[in-house]
């Protein structure tokens, strides 16, 4: 009884390592894909300052157009 209780233990020590392993593993991927930056919170506040403010309008447009020429750089495409 005692050793099929010790099989028991050591089969559920090395299932609970596995996944571990598993979502260890899948923290280390979801980590490097891109989340938001400062950069992207700073051009949110430039637009609610825009509202607050018209003189400031320009200044969004220019982060919004600096964004979407960076979003057109790292997509892989080739340059035309």
């Amino acid at each position: 009884m005692q050793i099929v209780f010790g099989i028991f233990i050591v089969i559920v020590v090395i299932v609970a390592a596995g996944l571990l392993t598993v979502a260890t593993v899948s923290g280390i991927r979801r980590g490097r894909q891109k989340h938001g930056s400062s950069g992207a919170l700073s051009v949110g506040m430039l637009e609610i300052q825009s509202l607050l403010e018209p003189s400031k309008r320009h200044v969004v447009h220019t982060a919004r157009d600096e964004a979407e020429s960076t979003d057109e750089d790292t997509s892989g495409e080739p340059p035309d």
